[in-house]
């Protein structure tokens, strides 16, 4: 019985002998990743606005963002706004943006509530 016991704890030490290495081998990796480049845009930068309710990733790449004011429609390098009035039914505030699958888009608008 107590050689099985020593067995036992010997494979375990060996476990962790090996593992132990390998975690700090590993730990100077960990520190030399990559960092993703981040980019803050606002409203000089051509974005119609600096307050976003949602992003929306489209099929063609394109990120919309849906503000008070409208649409910005993102292409990498340069923003498109689509500030639609009141005579293009959208004069309230865009919350949310949902592309199809035949090309076309649905807008939801902020709306007021009936009493």
């Amino acid at each position: 019985m107590r050689a099985g016991k020593w067995k036992h704890q010997d494979s375990s030490l060996r476990c962790r002998l090996v593992l132990l290495p390998a975690i700090i081998l590993a730990l100077p990796l960990a520190v030399l990743a990559q960092q993703l480049p981040l980019k803050t845009y606002t409203t000089s930068d051509g974005l119609i606005r600096d307050y976003i309710s949602r992003i929306v990733l489209d099929s063609r790449g394109f990120l919309w963002f849906c503000t008070p004011e409208g649409l910005s429609r993102f292409d990498g390098y340069a923003f498109t706004n689509t500030n639609y009035g009141a005579a293009d039914g959208l004069q309230r505030s865009v919350r949310d943006l949902l592309p199809a699958s035949d090309g076309t888009y649905w807008i939801a608008l902020a709306g007021k509530r009936q009493a």
